[in-house]
Parts: C-alpha cells; sequence; structure tokens
C-alpha cells in the first residue's frame, strides 16, 4: 500500500514530462548551432555522431560542428526549432 503513493507522484511527473520525442539532426555548414555549446540547446543531446564515431552522453560544454549528427530528445516544438536550425532555415 505504502507504494502506492509514490507510484502516483512518479506517473504525474511521467504526464508532466510528456509528450517526448526522441530524433536525430545533421548540422548543415550553414547552421548557426555550429560553434555552438551543447548546454545552449533547449534539448537534451544524448550522443553526438562525427566521423570521429559517437560521442555518448556529451559534456555541456562541447562545441558542435558541421557535419554532426545530434541524438536529441525534447518536446516537439523545440525539436522543430532545432530541425529547422540545423539546416540553416530561419526559426522565427
Amino acid at each position: 500500500r505504502g507504494g502506492h503513493r509514490g507510484d502516483a507522484r512518479q506517473r504525474t511527473i511521467w504526464q508532466e514530462e510528456r509528450p517526448r520525442r526522441v530524433t536525430t539532426v545533421t548540422l548543415a555548414a550553414e547552421s548557426p548551432l555550429v560553434g555552438q555549446a551543447v548546454g545552449s540547446l533547449d534539448v537534451t543531446v544524448v550522443a553526438v555522431h562525427s566521423q570521429a564515431g559517437t560521442e555518448p552522453l556529451v559534456p555541456d560544454t562541447r562545441t558542435l560542428a558541421a557535419g554532426e549528427t545530434l541524438y536529441i530528445i525534447a518536446k516537439p516544438d523545440a525539436v522543430r526549432r532545432v530541425e529547422a536550425a540545423a539546416t540553416g532555415a530561419d526559426t522565427d
């Protein structure tokens, strides 16, 4: 019985966090994200893939480069903004 209260709290937190999307975006050379730090993005970056390989759990201070693919988790609106910025499209 005691676990039910914690379970309800976990469900509430989970419901507040949804919906999230997991996706990848590749940075074009003209992307304004190139040269930015991972921590400056309003999404969770879980890995970055480059010619050197895949780097999981990247630090917030890591600088992004053209051609890299970001594995991200975010709300749909944040995903759309990052996808647009990754291609160099106007995000407004």
